[in-house]
C-alpha cells in the first residue's frame, strides 16, 4: 500500500473514531444525563475539599518561616535594653522591634481583609522583637541553637520560631495529606465505576449492531476506540463543569462566609488542575477499555446468537 493509501486509511480511522465517539457521547448526554451529573458532582466535591485543604496548608506554611524568631519580652523590660542584650550574643541575625500597633499591622499584612482582626483594639497585640537569621545561617539546627540561647537571656518571656510552630502543626498537615489521599482514591474508583456502568448500558443498547460488526470482521479496536474517545469527552465536559462550580463555591464562601475572617480559600493552581485532569482522563480511558474489551470477549457474533 502506498503512503497516500495509508494516509487515507488513517484519516478514515480517525474520522470514524471522532464521529462515532461524538455520537456515543451525545447519546450518553441525552439518555443518561445522570451519569454526567454524578461525575461532575464527584469531581466538584473533590476539588472543593482539595481547595479547603490546600488553603489550610498555605496558611500553615505562612506560620512556619524557619528564618524568623519572635521574642516576647517581660513587662517592664526596656526595648533598648533587650536589644543590647541580644546583640551581645553576636549571631548572624538582624532585629526589628514591633510595638503594639506594628504587631497589629503585621498580622493584617499576613491576613489582608480580616475585618474581625482589624476591629480588635491595639492593646490586645503583644509587643515583640523579630529576629531574622541570615540566609546562609537559616538551617534547622542553627535556628534551634539560636532560639535556645535567646531563651536564656534575662527578660525574655517566651520565644516562638518557625520550626517550633511547624512541629505543632505538622500533625495537622500529615492528617490532611492522608485524608486527601483517601478521598482521591475513593473519587477515582467512583468515577471509574460510573463511567464503566454508563458505557455498559450503551453497549447493551447497541448489542445487535456490534454483533453485526463482529460478523463482518471488525477488529476489537474498531469498537473500543470510539468508546474510549467518548469517555474522554465525557470526562472533559464533567471536569469543566466541576471547575466552574468550584470557582463559584470559593467565591461564594469568601464573599459571604469568610468575609470577616483571617482564613482565605484558594483554588488549585492551573498546573494542579491540569494534573487532576490527566488523572481523570487516564481513569476514564482505562475504565472504558476494560468495559468494552470484557464485553466483546463474551459477545457472540449475530449468526451464533
Amino acid at each position: 500500500m502506498t503512503a497516500v493509501g495509508k494516509g487515507i486509511r488513517a484519516l478514515d480511522k480517525f474520522t470514524h473514531t471522532f464521529s462515532k465517539g461524538l455520537i456515543i457521547f451525545f447519546d450518553n448526554i441525552r439518555g443518561n444525563m445522570l451519569s454526567v451529573f454524578t461525575i461532575t458532582t464527584l469531581i466538584f466535591f473533590y476539588l472543593a475539599v482539595f481547595s479547603v485543604n490546600y488553603s489550610a496548608t498555605k496558611a500553615i506554611d505562612k506560620l512556619t518561616d524557619i528564618k524568623t524568631i519572635s521574642i516576647f519580652i517581660e513587662e517592664g523590660v526596656e526595648h533598648s535594653d533587650m536589644l543590647n542584650r541580644l546583640s551581645k550574643l553576636q549571631m548572624p541575625v538582624s532585629f526589628k522591634l514591633f510595638d503594639k500597633q506594628a504587631a497589629k499591622d503585621r498580622v493584617m499584612k499576613l491576613v489582608p481583609g480580616a475585618k474581625n482582626i482589624e476591629k480588635l483594639p491595639v492593646e490586645l497585640f503583644p509587643e515583640f522583637i523579630e529576629m531574622t537569621m541570615a540566609d546562609y545561617a537559616a538551617q534547622d539546627g542553627l535556628v534551634f541553637e539560636v532560639a535556645k540561647e535567646v531563651e536564656k537571656v534575662g527578660g525574655v518571656r517566651t520565644v516562638e520560631y518557625g520550626k517550633r510552630v511547624g512541629e505543632k502543626l505538622s500533625k495537622v498537615k500529615y492528617t490532611s495529606f492522608i485524608f486527601m489521599l483517601f478521598i482521591s482514591i475513593l473519587t477515582g474508583i467512583s468515577v471509574a465505576v460510573v463511567i464503566f456502568n454508563t458505557i455498559r448500558l450503551n453497549l447493551y443498547r447497541t448489542q445487535k449492531k456490534i454483533m453485526i460488526y463482529k460478523l463482518v470482521g471488525a477488529t476489537k479496536s474498531f469498537v473500543i476506540i470510539p468508546y474510549m474517545f467518548a469517555a474522554v469527552l465525557e470526562a472533559a465536559f464533567s471536569y469543566l463543569l466541576a471547575m466552574l462550580a468550584n470557582h463559584l463555591f470559593v467565591l461564594g464562601v469568601e464573599k459571604y462566609l469568610l468575609r470577616d475572617s483571617y482564613f482565605f480559600l484558594f483554588t488549585p493552581p492551573m498546573p494542579l488542575y491540569g494534573f487532576f485532569y490527566l488523572l481523570l482522563t487516564a481513569t476514564a480511558v482505562t475504565s472504558a477499555f476494560i468495559c468494552v474489551y470484557s464485553f466483546l470477549i463474551r459477545l457472540k457474533s449475530i449468526n451464533e446468537a
